[in-house]
């Protein structure tokens, strides 16, 4: 178990395996994606990432989780075990595809077509892709999906 010290919600514990998660570079590149964007310009004190944001969001909803599912709760143990380890890498990995610019470089994205993903009708490949659409690119075809696979099957 790692812990990871975050200033607003304190300690944050990591399993090895997800720890193997945050140490990817598809989750690494969120250490300098600014999660509000060009705000510090205006706001010199709204520098804070998408990396922390992610870790953040991890936790809070961990805590909702362990809250609404206690161990003696309706489920099983492993099936509680794998709902909240769920739960968490969805949390941990829900913004790995944004543009450097956070939703500001959205802009720029390319059309959907060009991230290869055959789950698009041909006029949903015409549009925008979305941080949502680089987020599924990343899952399928970096090496974010080779930890997961042999981290969590």
């Amino acid at each position: 178990m790692k812990r990871i010290r975050d200033p607003l919600h304190g300690s944050i514990a990591l399993t090895a395996a997800e720890l193997a998660v945050v140490e990817s570079r598809a989750v690494q590149r969120l250490r300098h994606i600014k999660q509000l964007g060009f705000a510090d310009q205006a706001f010199p004190g709204a520098t804070h990432t998408r990396f922390t944001h992610a870790l953040g969001a991890m936790e809070m909803a961990t805590r909702m989780f362990d809250a609404a599912l206690p161990p003696d709760g309706p489920l099983s143990p492993a099936a509680r075990a794998r709902f909240r380890q769920l739960v968490r890498l969805s949390l941990l990995l829900h913004d790995v595809g944004h543009p450097p610019a956070s939703h500001s470089g959205e802009a720029a994205m390319p059309a959907r077509r060009a991230l290869g993903l055959d789950l698009f009708s041909e006029a949903e490949q015409a549009e925008r892709a979305t941080h949502e659409d680089f987020t599924l690119r990343f899952l399928l075809d970096s090496d974010l999906r080779r930890v997961l696979e042999a981290r969590f099957g």
